[in-house]
C-alpha cells in the first residue's frame, strides 16, 4: 500500500458499479444503518441524483486510479457561500485498515482549504464505530458533541452520532 497513491477522483457514471459493490459489503451495510444490500436500480437513481447536486461533491477514493472507496463533501448552501463542509466516506472492506480513509480525508481537507470558502469541516460518526473515530483524529479532526440518535437496522438498536470537526483557516484580508 505504501507505494500506491490515494487520490480523490471526481465520481461519474462509470463509478456506479464499484460503488454498488461497496455498498453491498456487510460492513458498509451495517455502518450506513441498513440491514440489507441496496436494490440496484434504486441506488442507481439515488447515485445519479447525487452527481447532479450542486451542494454535494462526490468522489471515488482511488488507489492508482482504481476505486476502493467513496467520499462526499456536503455543503450547507451554495459552494460560493457555504460555511460548513460535512464529509462522509466509506472504504471497501477489502482495503480497510491500510490508512486509505485517513489519506482520503486529508486529501478532502486539502481540497476544501484550496477551493472552498468554508470555516470548518465536520464528520458525523456513530459512537461505536471506533475505527472511523481513529481515522478522523489521525486526519486532524477533533471529537465534538453528540448530535442525534439514529437507528441502525442491522444492529437492531440506535446509536448516537458524534460530530468531529476541524476548523479551517480563514482567508487573509
Amino acid at each position: 500500500m505504501e507505494n500506491n497513491r490515494v487520490t480523490l477522483c471526481p465520481a461519474d457514471e462509470t463509478f456506479f458499479e464499484p460503488f454498488y459493490r461497496m455498498r453491498c459489503e456487510p460492513q458498509n451495510i451495517y455502518w450506513t444503518g441498513h440491514d440489507a444490500p441496496p436494490e440496484k436500480e434504486s441506488l442507481r437513481t439515488w447515485f445519479t441524483e447525487q452527481l447532479a447536486k450542486k451542494t454535494r461533491l462526490f468522489f471515488a477514493i482511488c488507489i492508482d486510479d482504481r476505486p476502493v472507496g467513496y467520499l462526499y463533501i456536503d455543503l450547507d448552501s451554495d459552494p460560493l457561500t457555504s460555511r460548513t463542509a460535512e464529509i462522509s466516506y466509506g472504504v471497501s472492506s477489502r482495503f480497510a485498515g491500510r490508512g486509505i480513509a485517513t489519506k482520503a480525508l486529508k486529501e478532502a481537507l486539502a481540497l476544501i482549504r484550496a477551493d472552498l470558502p468554508v470555516k470548518e469541516a465536520t464528520l458525523q460518526i456513530a459512537e461505536p464505530n471506533l475505527a472511523s473515530a481513529r481515522v478522523a483524529m489521525k486526519a486532524g479532526f477533533v471529537r465534538g458533541e453528540r448530535t442525534r440518535e439514529v437507528p441502525y437496522a442491522a444492529a437492531g438498536k440506535s446509536f448516537w452520532l458524534r460530530r468531529y470537526r476541524t476548523p479551517l483557516p480563514s482567508e487573509s484580508p
